[in-house]
């Protein structure tokens, strides 16, 4: 059944748990909309654990047209025409495109095409990758080792995520670094955020891609204060934030590489972070530890049940 204009019908989703919960069959509902239904304010119910949520972005040029999609070719191939504004801020940029796209040693070939559009197996990178550089960073990263995880197990803790953000997580995302300290030093139990150190990489994955994260519906923090707050929050809780863990945290994923103010900085701003948890969350023995759901969420998508298009 394909039910379209969903976010219009909020207290449909509490009759469709009653349902899927009664029969357990993926694929029975295809649940479709312009926004994304976990975003809703007065949604009854997530299906937390019962459905899949998938972007489906606009179609392309060439599909509307029928034409065989040649964008790519054209691009690595130098042949797309670029208008004035365009070359003024390749020439700026100079530097970072002549680095090519992650995953990238130089400038883009055919070889490097495929490698980018395909994604690369396993440790099949070329030279230029983090692990294969002779510059990278000799840090111990513990817990933030997760950021080595492919691709696609980030893009699916971004997802979970969005159904994974408490109600109150604002509060904290809109702090600077130094605000969000002094609150976690002093009430670290009660401040809503996510816990998970793949979810907040995603999320710092984004946020340093995209300078915001898209599915706040709230006034995000300012870039390198929210940076530090995911980086705090997925590092393990006794081992200092370093500028050498920054610098492997962008090399790792291919993000752009800070310049050495704003990674000094970065690095500042999440440490003090990182320690005001350290203190707010008290002796090791006190308590158990909060990282159950280190790998990326609280529930799996094994029995997703629908899928909603926002």
């Amino acid at each position: 059944m394909i039910l379209d204009e969903v976010h219009r019908v909020p207290e449909l989703f509490t009759g469709l748990k009653r349902t899927i919960d009664a029969e357990r069959a993926s694929g029975r509902f295809i649940l479709t909309g312009p926004t994304n239904v976990l975003l809703l304010p007065n949604l009854d119910d997530s299906l937390t654990g019962r459905m899949v949520v998938l972007r489906l972005h606009p179609l392309a040029q060439c599909e509307l047209s029928g034409n065989a999609a040649n964008f790519l070719h054209r691009l690595f191939e130098s042949g797309f025409p670029l208008d004035q504004q365009l070359a003024c801020r390749r020439r700026r940029s100079g530097a970072n495109r002549r680095r090519g796209p992650p995953g990238c040693a130089g400038p883009c070939n055919p070889a490097a095409e495929v490698r980018v559009v395909s994604g690369l197996p396993g440790d099949a990178r070329p030279a230029g990758h983090a692990r294969a550089r002779s510059d990278f960073p000799d840090v111990e990263l513990g817990r933030l080792n997760v950021s080595r995880a492919p691709s696609r197990v980030l893009d699916h803790a971004r997802i979970l995520a969005v159904g994974d953000l408490p109600a109150g997580a604002g509060l904290l995302y809109g702090l600077s670094a130094e605000e969000a300290a002094d609150l976690l030093e002093v009430s670290f139990a009660s401040v809503e955020r996510l816990h998970s150190p793949l979810q907040n990489l995603a999320l710092y994955r984004e946020l340093m891609t995209f300078g915001e994260i898209e599915f706040f519906a709230f006034e995000q923090a300012p870039k390198l204060d929210l940076a530090a707050i995911f980086l705090a929050s997925a590092a393990e809780r006794s081992k200092p934030i370093t500028e050498d863990a920054v610098r492997a945290l962008n090399l790792i994923p291919g993000l752009i590489e800070l310049d050495p103010a704003d990674r000094q900085l970065l690095a500042s701003k999440a440490e003090s972070v990182r320690a005001a948890m350290e203190i707010g969350y008290g002796p090791e023995g006190d308590h158990d530890d909060e990282s159950g759901n280190d790998h990326g969420g609280g529930h799996t998508s094994g029995s997703d049940e629908g899928h909603d298009h926002g």
